[in-house]
């Protein structure tokens, strides 16, 4: 009876951490650099030309975002992002322009471009690792 209980706990452990494994994220260099306009435009007043200077804002590089994001998926900073950014207007800029300011926040983090963009579904987004 013991080995059963302890082989159904090993087994609920294990599916629970498969659960968790997470591919890393891509996004292209074209897809950061919008990114990175459209944060120079909308989030750079809060948030500072550094991404971790702001006034306002949370950082978004650097330890303080490792230490937040490192163990969710992408799909948690951007459902932020896109109920709660701009505080003036809350999901207004496009589900796509949002993808795109997470691929330049993920790049400023040390993430590399790579061929595939970083998508703009959360579904996709939650099965994809912050930066470590």
């Amino acid at each position: 009876m013991r080995k059963w209980i302890s082989l159904a706990l090993c087994a609920v452990s294990f599916g629970a951490l498969a659960q968790t494994a997470r591919s890393p994220a891509t996004f292209t260099a074209e897809q950061a650099a919008r990114g990175e306009a459209i944060y120079r435009d909308q989030c750079q007043g809060c948030h500072g030309d550094k991404l971790d200077n702001g006034e306002f804002g949370v950082p978004l590089r650097g330890a303080v975002f490792t230490a937040h994001w490192h163990d969710k998926g992408l799909d948690a900073p951007f459902q932020v992002m896109v109920e709660q950014m701009p505080p003036t207007n809350p999901g207004g800029l496009g589900i796509d322009a949002y993808a795109d300011v997470l691929a330049f926040i993920l790049n400023q983090n040390g993430a590399k471009p790579s061929q595939a963009p970083l998508p703009a579904d959360p579904e996709k987004l939650g099965k994809l690792a912050a930066p470590n």
